[in-house]
């Protein structure tokens, strides 16, 4: 299995709500963030951070005596916060085949917490973007131990490893649809967002071999399977973005994130110029960049000029960047020469 992760900033809690379209789920917010392999989420309500008092980190340990509890609308589980760094994951039950997950970091501060553990409507704050509630109406069951923690609907099954937090949806026969990475597969880190004190957030799935990926806004890539790419989720002129995921294994993942996020595979791109570049004539540092008035006819060269960076995102970028001489509408660029990895 790959994995698929999502990582955000500015955000208190995390949150993503899973779904089944024949399995779907979700997460609630964070600003700022990104996916990794995808099959995961996170999301939920700004707040800023504060490191917690001594008192709070009382209190804290005081509520924390159990594992898990069972409230009105699902389960409060308490990982082990000094391998996790996660206070509490809650799992609340919307709907036969919606299970929401909510998380808070350590150092939230206890009244934080009490958000994400309290009865629906009572302090877990309001998704921007989820609209109406949960469905009281809707029967579910639990069980669970000092090693795991089972939440079933009619249609979904979650089960949480107590130890980490980490949550494995199933199907009512127990074939499994997706899971948490087993380690480390949620991180809430401390990060400074504009002075303000806040929170970074990276949520991973483990992904199936055959497993594609669609959804997620309105992108320039030219790509409908995401599986393995990269995507930028954030609102500029021709890029809308959807935070919401479908898998072709008929389950769905609401981001529930207004930050801006990377999702998919999220290592960060690196230029050109990270290689050893080698031009046509054997020099070392750059490639033959040839350039051409009529792509019919590319051995029509009117510039040739050494480059070491291909970078044209935007079209801002290729009027700065590409000579004056070329008419990009009906010319040709061509790069040549021999590039190495620095590593062995």
């Amino acid at each position: 299995m790959k994995p698929i992760a999502m990582t955000a900033s500015r955000q208190l809690y995390f949150t993503f709500l899973f779904i089944v379209v024949c399995f779907t789920a979700a997460a609630d917010e964070a600003p700022g963030g990104a996916f990794r392999a995808i099959t995961g989420g996170r999301l939920e309500i700004p707040m800023p951070a504060k490191a917690a008092s001594p008192r709070e980190t009382w209190a804290q340990a005081t509520e924390l005596r159990d594992s898990w509890k069972q409230v009105a609308d699902g389960i409060v589980v308490y990982p082990d916060s000094l391998v996790t760094g996660t206070t509490a994951v809650r799992l609340q039950v919307i709907a036969d085949n919606i299970i929401r997950v909510v998380s808070s970091p350590v150092g939230a501060g206890v009244g934080r917490m009490a958000a994400v553990t309290a009865p629906a409507g009572e302090g877990a704050g309001e998704s921007l973007i989820i609209v109406g509630t949960a469905d009281s109406a809707v029967k579910w069951t639990t069980h669970g131990d000092e090693n795991s923690v089972v939440l079933s609907t009619r249609l979904l099954t979650a089960t949480v490893t107590v130890s980490t937090g980490a949550v494995r949806f199933s199907d009512a026969l127990g074939r499994e649809i997706v899971a948490e990475k087993a380690n480390g597969g949620r991180q809430l880190e401390p990060a400074l967002y504009e002075g303000e004190p806040s929170w970074h957030i990276r949520q991973t799935f483990q992904l199936h071999p055959e497993e594609a990926l669609y959804g997620l806004g309105q992108h320039q890539d030219g790509v409908m399977d995401y599986k393995g790419r990269q995507v930028f989720l954030f609102q500029n002129n021709t890029e809308v973005a959807v935070p919401f995921l479908v898998s072709s294994r008929h389950y769905g993942i609401l981001w529930d994130n207004y930050s801006i996020t990377t999702a998919g595979d999220i290592r960060p791109y690196h230029p050109l110029n990270a290689f050893r570049l080698y031009s046509t004539r054997g020099q070392r540092g750059w490639l033959t960049a040839t350039y051409s008035n009529d792509r019919e006819r590319p051995e029509q060269v009117v510039l040739e000029k050494p480059e070491s960076g291909i970078d044209y995102s935007y079209l801002g970028d290729s009027k700065a960047g590409l000579p004056a001489v070329f008419r990009p509408g009906r010319g040709v660029v061509t790069w040549e020469g021999e590039l190495a990895s620095e590593q062995p």
